[in-house]
């Protein structure tokens, strides 16, 4: 829904030293928060990264050092009239 904000699974990142983050959304002019954790309760931006949708394709990605213990994403909702869109996010580490 549109009107609010909306949060992926969280994933335990914590054996990973990079984790990469991609994915497309049928909403072209969503607004994705990536978020970090250390006990999977309380929740920060991490704002050294700005994840945009792009305006043509709907695909996003980024690459984070992961220093910390769970990640997620965050859509940002608009406030407008609820709607239903697509999201698909993939989450990859490397140690």
């Amino acid at each position: 829904l549109n009107e609010l904000d909306a949060y992926s699974d969280s994933v335990d990142v914590s054996t990973y030293d990079k984790i990469s983050v991609y994915g497309s959304s049928s909403n072209l002019s969503d607004e994705l928060e990536f978020q970090v954790s250390h006990d999977d309760t309380n929740w920060f931006e991490l704002t050294s990264i700005y994840v945009q949708v792009d305006y043509s394709s709907g695909q996003f990605g980024f690459i984070a050092d992961a220093p910390f213990k769970y990640a997620r994403l965050k859509k940002k909702g608009t406030g407008n009239v609820a709607m239903s869109d697509n999201l698909l996010a993939i989450l990859s580490g490397k140690k």
